[in-house]
């Protein structure tokens, strides 16, 4: 998706919906750039949904993805 977003590629302006899992890696040095990346450069009518079964930071998370979007962002807990 991030090669797709920086091509410009004619696809994305098909996409709706973008799901991202481990979101937990998020500033991680290894790979989560390569999502936040993705997350800067998702035009703003994509919907986004992160998943993670270990995010120890979920509500500054959603205080950023709120914030980057410009939209409400709600987080679901399940225990």
């Amino acid at each position: 998706l991030r090669s797709m977003l920086y091509r410009g590629s004619e696809l994305v302006r098909e996409v709706r919906w973008a799901v991202f899992d481990e979101a937990h890696l998020l500033g991680s040095p290894s790979r989560g750039w390569v999502i936040e990346e993705a997350l800067i450069l998702l035009p703003r009518a994509v919907r986004v949904v992160l998943l993670s079964a270990t995010i120890p930071n979920g509500a500054a998370l959603a205080g950023w993805l709120a914030m980057l979007r410009q939209t409400p962002c709600e987080r679901v807990l399940f225990a």
